[in-house]
C-alpha cells in the first residue's frame, strides 16, 4: 500500500513538472512587435522583430535599430565559434587617460593623459603609433566639447551653409548682417524681396478630396513644415539670383500646392515671369518658358496649346513605325527630387501606372491607336512603409514626346485639382477654354503634410496626409486635316489623399489609368448627317406607300367612325417601323465605316473616337431611338397579330351534296328553297369536334414558333464572339488579331460585330433549313398538310377585308375515319390515284391563298362573331344561371355552357350561313377560276395592291400564295425583328459594361419569358375568341 502511494505521488510530481515546463515555454513565447520605436534603453532587433536590451557597455544608436560601443570603449572580438551573442564583439573600457582609436580596435593614450578637446575641436590620430592631437574644426563645422566618455573624431557641419561656430556661445551663427531663415543665412534684403509672398504664412496646403475617419471632404493644413523649411531660401535665392536648384524647389512646392495661383510659391513663380531680366527662349513658342526658371505654366490657352498644328513631326500610322512614321510613340520624363536636384531623363514605361503592369503594358499604350484602360485597388499603406515604398515617391516629372525629327515636344498636364486665383477649379469644367494647363507633376506625396518643429530637417518620413494620383488619363488626338499628324498629347491627372491615421483602417483605394486615342469627329458627322437626311426621304416614301396601300384596302366609306383613329394609328406605326428599320441599316453602315478605317487601313485616316463629350452623341441618340422604337414596333406587331380572326371551316360533310344543295338554295332565294336548305343540312350527321380542335392546337403552337431558332443563334454567337475571340475585334486597338481584355471596347465596333455575327449566323441557318425543307419540311408547311389530312380549311383575317385561306380538303373526301382507312387514303394519294389537294386545276399543289372579301360578306362574318357574341354576353350578364359559367366563345354543345337551345341554335344558324357562303365561294372559284382567282404578278408581290377597289368588289377574290405569306400572322414574322432587337440589346448591355456571356443570358430570359410568352398568351386568347374553340381545349 505504501508502495502504491509513493508511486502515485511520484506520478503527480512528474505531471506537475511537465505542466510547469509547458507554462514556462508559453510564458517565454514572444509576439511580433510591428513598431520600430522602443522605449529607452531598448533597441529594435530587425531580425527577431522584438524590442531588446543592448549588451553590457553598449549604447542605443540614434536610429534605435542597433547598439554601439562608446568611443571610450574598444571592441574585443568573440573567439568562440558557437555563441548566442547579438554582436561578434564585446565592449571593453579603455584604461584611464586613454580612448579608443577611430576604428575602436585599440586604446590610445591621450596627450598628457587629458582626453578632452576644447569646444569646437576634434580628436585626430597623427601617426601610425597612435599619437592623438586636438584639432580645430574647419569653418562652418563644429564639434561639441568632448568629455572622458565622449570623444569625437569628426566635426559636424553647421545647419546653414553660411554659418560659423561660435565657441563662446557653443552655437553655429550666421554672419553679421544676416539672419537665420530655416535653411540659410538670409541677407538684410530678404524681407524686402519676399515681402509679397509671405514665406512665414504661405505654408498651408489644401488637400481635396481627402479621406478621413469622418468621410471625404476638403482639408486645409494650416502650415506644412516642409514649406516652412524649404520655402524661405527657395523664394529668396530664386527671386534674386535665379538659382536653378532653388527655383526647382520653388516649382516643386508650387506643384504641391496644386498650382494655387495667388499663394506663396506659385504666386512668386508667376510674378517672376514678368521680370524684364528674364529671357524667353527664342526657339520656343510659349513665352512662359524662361531660360532661367523651370517651366510650370503656359501663356496660351488650352485650345491653342492642344490644337496647335504641325508641332509633332511624323505621319501617324497604325501598326507601323519608322523614322518618318509615328507607329510607336516615345515619351520621355525629366525627373527632379523635392530638393531641386535634376535626376536626369528616363523613357516613360509604366511609371504612371499605379496598377500592376508588365513590359507589354509599357508597349501597348504607345502603339498608335491602341487605347488602354486599367482599374485596380491601390494599397496606400505601402507609401508609409519604407521597405516597399515606390522609389519615385516625392519625385517630380516633366513629360515630353520625342517626334520623328528627334525634337522633344512638351506634353501639357491638366490637373483636375488645380486651384486658380479665385480658389476655383477650372480644370473640372468640360469647356477647354477654361482649362489651365501646366507642366510639372508628381505621383506620390508623403512630405507636404509634415507638421511639427524641424520635422523635415529631422527626417520625419510621413506627413499628416498622404497623397497620390488617383486618376491618370493620357489623350492623343489625331489631326483630321488630312496630313495624318497628331496634335500635342496631354495628360489629365486627379489627386486624392488620406489622413495618415486613417490608412490602417482603410488601406486600399480605387485608381485608374487610361490612354485614349481620339479625334474630333465633327467632319465625319457632317457627312453622316447628310446621309441621315437623305435616308429620311426613303423613310417618308416608304411610310407614304404603306399608308396608300392601307387606304386602298380600307375604304373610308366602309370603315365607319373608327376610320380616322385607325388611319392615324397606322400612319404612326408605318413611320416608326420604316424609321427603325432603315436607321438600323444606317447605324450598321456607320459602324462598318469606323471598323474599316480603324481596323483595316494602315493610314490613320480615322481613330475610333471614345464616348467622351459629344464625340459619339449622334450615334448614341440614333441607337437609343432605334432600340426603343424597335421594341415598341415589335410589341405593336404582336398586339396587331393578336387581333387577327380565325375562321374554321370543317369540310367533313359530303361537300358535293352540300354544294349542290347550297347552289339551289342560294340561287332561288325563296322560302321553299330555304326549307330545302334546312332539310338537306339536317340530314347530315353533326361532325366530330376533335379534328378542328386538333388543328387549332397545332396552330396555337405555330403562332409562337420561329424559323430561326433564337436559342441556336445565341449558342453560335457565344461560340463565335467568345470562343473564337471575335469580341476582341471591338477593342480600341487597330490590331484586328488583338486578344487582350485589358483594352477597353467600343460599343460601336461591338454593334458592327454583333450585327455581322448574328445576321450571318441567321442567314446560314435559314439557308440550311430551306435547303433541306424537301426532306424536313418547316413547321408551317407541315401545318398546311395537316389541314388537308384533317379535312379542315382555315380562313385568317389579318385586315377587315383581307386575309389568307388555307385550303384543307382531304383527297379522300373524309378524315373522320379509322386509322387504317386514313392510311390507305394517304397511300393512294402517294400513288397519284387520289384527287388533288389544291383548289385549281392548273396549280394542283397550291393550297394557300390570299383573299379579299366584299363588304356584304364581311358584314355577315361580323354578325356571326360580333353580334352573336355580344347578344350571348348580354344574356349571360342578365341571368344568374350563367354567373359561374366558364368563359366560352363558341362550342359545339349548348349544354356545355348552360345555354338554352334557342340561343345556341341562333349562333349556330349564323355560323352555318357563313359556312355555306364560304363553301359556295370556294366551289365557284374552282369552277370559274378566271372570275374568282387572280394570278400572282410581280407588281402585286412588290406593291401588294388589291386586284380592284374594295368598295366595288362584289364577290370573293383569291390570289395564289405560293410563298405562304399567311406566316405574316405568326411569330416567325418577327424573326428578323428579333435579330435586330438582339443586336441592339447586346450593344446596349456592352455599353453598360456587361460581357457577351451575360448579355446572352439576359437576352434569352427577356425573349423567352417576355416577347415569346406575350405572343403565346395573346395568341391563345385571340385564337380561342375568334375560332370558336374554348381555351380549355387549347393545350
Amino acid at each position: 500500500m505504501k508502495s502504491f502511494h509513493k508511486t502515485h505521488f511520484s506520478n503527480r510530481i512528474l505531471l506537475l513538472s511537465i505542466i510547469l515546463a509547458l507554462a514556462s515555454r508559453l510564458s517565454s513565447a514572444q509576439t511580433i512587435v510591428a513598431s520600430t520605436t522602443c522605449t529607452d534603453p531598448q533597441y529594435y532587433n530587425s531580425v527577431s522583430l522584438q524590442c531588446e536590451s543592448c549588451p553590457t557597455n553598449f549604447l542605443k544608436s540614434p536610429d534605435g535599430l542597433s547598439c554601439y560601443c562608446p568611443q571610450t570603449f574598444r571592441k574585443v572580438p568573440i573567439t568562440t565559434t558557437q555563441t548566442t551573442a547579438t554582436y561578434p564583439y564585446t565592449c571593453e573600457a579603455c584604461p584611464s587617460g586613454q580612448v579608443a582609436n577611430l576604428i575602436q580596435d585599440a586604446c590610445l593614450a591621450c596627450p598628457g593623459g587629458d582626453c578632452t578637446c576644447g569646444n569646437g575641436s576634434y580628436m585626430q590620430e597623427t601617426s601610425a603609433t597612435g599619437d592623438l592631437r586636438c584639432r580645430i574644426c574647419p569653418k562652418g563645422y563644429y564639434s561639441p566639447a568632448t568629455t572622458v566618455t565622449t570623444t569625437s573624431y569628426y566635426c559636424d557641419k553647421c545647419p546653414l551653409d553660411d554659418q560659423t561656430y561660435n565657441t563662446g556661445t557653443s552655437a553655429c551663427e550666421c554672419p553679421a548682417g544676416t539672419s537665420s531663415q530655416s535653411t540659410f543665412c538670409a541677407p538684410n534684403d530678404y524681407g524686402t524681396i519676399t515681402a509679397d509672398y509671405n514665406p512665414s504664412t504661405s505654408t498651408g496646403v489644401i488637400y481635396d478630396p481627402v479621406e478621413t475617419g469622418s468621410g471625404t471632404n476638403s482639408v486645409t493644413l494650416p502650415s506644412s513644415n516642409t514649406f516652412e523649411y524649404l520655402l524661405p531660401e527657395a523664394l529668396y535665392r530664386c527671386l534674386k539670383y535665379f538659382d536653378r536648384k532653388q527655383c526647382n524647389i520653388l516649382a516643386n512646392l508650387c506643384v504641391y500646392s496644386m498650382y494655387r495661383e495667388n499663394y506663396g510659391a506659385c504666386l512668386a513663380h508667376r510674378n517672376m515671369l514678368e521680370y524684364t531680366n528674364l529671357t524667353t527662349r527664342d526657339d520656343f513658342y510659349d513665352s512662359d518658358w524662361k531660360s532661367q526658371t523651370p517651366w510650370l505654366y503656359y501663356s496660351e490657352t488650352a485650345p491653342q496649346i492642344i490644337e496647335k498644328a504641325n508641332r509633332v513631326q511624323g505621319k501617324a500610322r497604325f501598326q507601323t513605325s519608322s523614322e518618318t512614321r509615328l507607329g510607336l510613340l516615345r515619351f520621355v520624363l525629366g525627373t527632379y527630387n523635392l530638393e531641386g536636384d535634376f535626376l536626369g531623363f528616363q523613357d516613360l514605361g509604366t511609371q504612371l501606372q499605379l496598377c500592376p503592369a508588365d513590359y507589354q503594358d509599357s508597349i501597348d499604350y504607345r502603339r498608335f491607336g491602341t487605347s488602354v484602360t486599367a482599374h485596380c485597388s491601390f494599397n496606400v499603406s505601402k507609401l508609409i512603409d519604407s521597405s516597399i515604398q515606390p522609389n519615385n515617391t516625392d519625385v517630380f516629372y516633366d513629360l515630353w514626346l520625342k517626334d520623328t525629327d528627334g525634337d522633344y515636344i512638351d506634353v501639357p498636364v491638366k490637373i483636375n485639382n488645380y486651384i486658380d486665383s479665385n480658389n476655383g477649379r477650372p480644370n473640372q469644367k468640360s469647356d477647354r477654354s477654361s482649362w489651365k494647363l501646366t507642366r510639372r507633376f508628381f505621383l506620390y506625396d508623403t512630405k507636404s503634410g509634415l507638421t511639427g518643429t524641424d520635422a523635415y530637417k529631422n527626417g520625419v518620413l510621413y506627413g499628416t496626409y498622404i497623397r497620390w494620383v488617383d486618376k491618370v488619363k493620357m489623350i492623343i488626338e489625331l489631326n483630321t486635316d488630312g496630313n495624318d499628324q497628331i496634335f500635342v498629347p496631354y495628360v489629365e491627372l486627379e489627386y486624392r489623399a488620406k489622413a495618415l491615421t486613417f490608412i490602417p483602417d482603410s488601406r486600399t483605394t480605387d485608381v485608374s489609368y487610361e490612354v485614349e486615342y481620339t479625334m474630333n469627329p465633327s467632319d465625319f458627322w457632317i457627312v453622316a448627317w447628310i446621309f441621315f437626311g437623305i435616308i429620311h426621304i426613303f423613310i417618308f416614301i416608304s411610310t407614304i406607300w404603306k399608308t396608300y396601300l392601307w387606304y386602298n384596302r380600307h375604304p373610308k366609306s366602309l370603315m365607319g367612325s373608327v376610320y380616322t383613329y385607325k388611319f392615324l394609328l397606322n400612319v404612326v406605326q408605318f413611320f416608326l417601323e420604316s424609321w427603325s428599320t432603315i436607321q438600323f441599316c444606317f447605324l450598321f453602315a456607320l459602324s462598318a465605316s469606323f471598323y474599316a478605317f480603324f481596323k483595316m487601313d494602315e493610314a490613320a485616316f480615322l481613330v475610333m473616337p471614345h464616348d467622351t463629350g459629344n464625340n459619339l452623341l449622334p450615334f448614341a441618340i440614333i441607337f437609343g431611338m432605334v432600340f426603343v422604337i424597335k421594341i415598341i414596333v415589335i410589341i405593336a406587331k404582336i398586339v396587331r397579330q393578336s387581333a387577327c380572326s380565325f375562321y374554321v371551316l370543317d369540310r367533313e360533310k359530303n361537300m358535293a351534296s352540300l354544294s349542290h344543295t347550297l347552289a339551289n338554295a342560294l340561287q332561288k332565294k325563296t322560302s321553299e328553297d330555304r326549307d330545302i336548305y334546312e332539310r338537306e343540312f339536317k340530314e347530315y350527321e353533326e361532325p366530330k369536334a376533335w379534328r378542328p380542335i386538333f388543328v387549332m392546337n397545332e396552330l396555337n403552337e405555330l403562332l409562337s414558333s420561329t424559323v430561326i431558332p433564337v436559342e441556336l443563334v445565341l449558342i453560335w454567337v457565344g461560340f463565335i464572339m467568345v470562343g473564337e475571340g471575335w469580341q476582341y475585334g471591338a477593342l480600341y486597338d487597330p490590331n484586328v488579331n488583338r486578344s487582350d481584355s485589358r483594352n477597353p471596347t467600343s460599343y460601336i465596333l461591338m454593334f458592327f460585330l454583333f450585327t455581322v455575327t448574328i445576321f450571318l449566323t441567321a442567314v446560314v441557318i435559314v439557308a440550311v433549313r430551306y435547303a433541306v425543307s424537301f426532306l424536313f419540311p418547316l413547321h408551317y408547311m407541315d401545318f398546311v398538310d395537316l389541314c388537308s389530312v384533317a379535312n379542315v380549311s382555315l380562313f385568317i383575317f389579318d385586315e377587315k377585308f383581307h386575309g389568307y385561306y388555307i385550303h384543307g380538303e382531304s383527297p379522300a373526301n373524309s378524315s373522320d375515319v379509322t386509322l387504317d382507312t386514313l392510311k390507305k387514303a394517304l397511300d393512294s394519294e402517294g400513288q397519284g390515284l387520289a384527287k388533288q389537294r389544291g383548289l385549281i386545276q392548273n396549280n394542283p399543289n397550291c393550297q394557300t391563298f390570299e383573299f379579299y372579301l366584299p363588304y356584304g360578306e364581311r358584314k355577315l362574318f361580323d354578325e356571326v362573331f360580333d353580334e352573336s357574341k355580344e347578344k350571348l354576353s348580354q344574356r349571360k350578364r342578365s341571368s344568374n344561371q350563367y354567373k359561374n359559367t366558364p368563359k366560352v366563345d363558341f362550342i359545339y354543345k349548348s349544354g356545355d355552357i348552360g345555354m338554352s337551345e334557342q340561343d345556341f341554335r341562333e349562333i349556330v344558324s349564323k355560323k352555318d350561313e357563313m359556312d355555306f357562303y364560304l363553301v359556295r365561294q370556294i366551289i365557284d372559284a374552282r369552277n370559274n377560276p378566271k372570275e374568282y382567282i387572280n394570278e400572282v404578278t410581280f407588281l402585286y408581290n412588290f406593291f401588294k395592291l388589291p386586284p380592284e377597289a374594295i368598295s366595288t368588289l362584289n364577290h370573293f377574290k383569291l390570289i395564289p400564295d405560293k410563298l405562304m405569306n399567311f406566316t405574316r400572322v405568326l411569330f416567325l414574322q418577327f424573326d428578323w425583328d428579333i435579330l435586330w432587337l438582339m443586336v441592339c440589346s447586346f450593344t446596349f448591355l456592352d455599353a453598360l459594361g456587361l460581357d457577351v456571356t451575360h448579355s446572352i443570358i439576359i437576352f434569352y430570359v427577356i425573349y423567352k419569358f417576355g416577347l415569346k410568352w406575350l405572343r403565346a398568351e395573346l395568341g391563345e386568347n385571340n385564337l380561342s375568341k375568334t375560332s370558336g374553340i374554348d381555351s380549355r381545349f387549347l393545350i
